[in-house]
């Protein structure tokens, strides 16, 4: 039976895939609430920046103005903030992905080198066993003619 010398590192190799596949998914998640807070920020400058818009047609005063341009201020300040965010965790993202195509190349790599290793096996076995068969064969053949010609005389 054929048996893997280096199992135990492929073995390994896909345990380690397996949690940087996890630690990729979590962080694709996490860019994901990211990116939706990201818009939530925008929407909500938006409305300001909207109705503020509406209130100059109907007639604001100074204080209502101060107030909204603080609070748009504000939001932008957080959107800023949100947008480095973002960017941090897509840097992260695209490293984890990379980390991700290396772990699967080094196990593809061994998992060819076992299926290599496994053919050879199969055919140096399958070559033994019709060397074998070859000898029974001759073998056989053999003493069928040595009783032949041993009962012949």
């Amino acid at each position: 039976m054929y048996k893997f010398s280096l199992e135990p590192v492929l073995t390994h190799r896909r345990y380690l895939e397996e949690n940087i596949q996890k630690e990729f998914a979590r962080i694709k998640d996490n860019l994901s609430r990211e990116n939706h807070n990201l818009r939530i920020l925008k929407k909500s400058r938006d409305k300001v920046l909207h109705k503020l818009d509406l209130k100059k047609e109907g007639g604001i005063n100074i204080q209502e103005i101060l107030i909204s341009f603080g609070f748009i201020e504000q939001l932008s300040t957080s959107i800023n903030e949100q947008k480095k965010r973002v960017a941090g965790i897509k840097q992260k993202t695209e490293k984890k992905r990379r980390d991700l195509i290396n772990a699967l190349k080094k196990r593809k790599i061994l998992e060819k080198l076992k299926e290599k290793r496994l053919k050879e096996y199969c055919q140096e076995h399958a070559k033994e066993e019709q060397h074998f068969l070859n000898e029974v064969a001759i073998g056989g053949f053999t003493g069928k003619n040595s009783d032949n010609s041993f009962r012949r005389e």
